[in-house]
């Protein structure tokens, strides 16, 4: 979601908590998928919440993330819907986290 060329960065802004446990990141204004439509928070969330009850080993990733629930709803003992993420609106997602992760951001950037 985060890259350092700015032509392909997907989020306009990311704040955080001072606990590093709940992190806040804006959408870029008109992002669009390949086929023309809009690409909003809720996408990401669902795209993130499809990962963990999917078969892939990239599942993993979202517990490597801290992200809250995520070895509940990896293991199937909590609700997918539980997982750590939500879109507030069309352009912001909240991010909470299990514990502290000041590196939060640059886990989930690809630089």
């Amino acid at each position: 979601m985060i890259r350092k060329d700015k032509s392909c960065l997907v989020l306009q802004k990311v704040g955080k908590q001072k606990d590093n446990k709940t992190w806040i990141f804006t959408l870029r204004e008109g992002l669009r998928w390949s086929n023309g439509d809009p690409l909003v928070a809720q996408d990401v969330m669902l795209s993130w919440q499809a990962l963990s009850q999917s078969n892939s080993p990239l599942r993993s990733y979202l517990a490597y993330l801290n992200l809250k629930n995520a070895k509940g709803v990896l293991e199937k003992n909590k609700p997918f819907k539980s997982l750590g993420i939500y879109a507030e609106n069309d352009r912001t997602l909240r991010i909470e986290l299990d514990k502290a992760t000041p590196l939060f951001a640059g886990n989930v950037g690809a630089y």
